[in-house]
């Protein structure tokens, strides 16, 4: 399936998306380009989301399924109040769509012209050349590799820190 832009809705997440957000973090692609484990049960996610507050909780929907997330969490320490980390997925059947790169631009815009923030950072794995070209575009640079960072498959894989200054 081909969309465009004008098929893909931006809306909050509601706690009624979580069986939907479930099915989309156990996708294969999801679960090998996250820090998620395979296979988790709605019961445990809805455990997990018990202690995540992102101060902008996005989801993207395309004919009523939730077909991406998008989160801006602000850093906890009073020093690092000038910056927030970007958590994106999109599921398996919709990647090079569009709908990472509108999620991301919404939460850049909140970051930019409503918290102010000065730094958004992100975590990528090293292999997902698809996510890097997309954070690239949107001005994120590569500020270091932690190596042997995750554990997938039975292989560790090195991770990118990067990271987006305003200016």
């Amino acid at each position: 399936m081909t969309i465009t832009a004008k098929d893909v809705t931006l809306r909050p997440y509601e706690s009624s998306d979580i069986a939907a957000m479930t099915v989309l973090l156990n996708m294969p692609a999801v679960v090998e380009g996250t820090l998620q484990l395979p296979l988790r049960s709605l019961a445990e996610r809805e455990r997990k989301r018990q202690g995540f507050e992102p101060i902008v909780d996005l989801v993207a929907v395309v004919d009523g399924l939730v077909v991406g997330h998008g989160a801006l969490q602000l850093a906890e320490q009073h020093r690092r109040r000038h910056t927030g980390t970007v958590m994106l997925v999109v599921r398996d059947d919709f990647h090079r769509q569009g709908i990472g790169e509108r999620l991301l631009r919404a939460l850049l815009e909140q970051a930019d012209d409503w918290l102010g923030l000065r730094r958004v950072e992100l975590l990528v794995h090293a292999s997902n050349t698809g996510a890097i070209a997309l954070y690239e575009k949107l001005g994120f640079t590569r500020e270091g590799v932690l190596r042997d960072y995750v554990l997938t498959r039975g292989h560790y894989r090195d991770a990118l820190i990067m990271a987006r200054l305003n200016r």
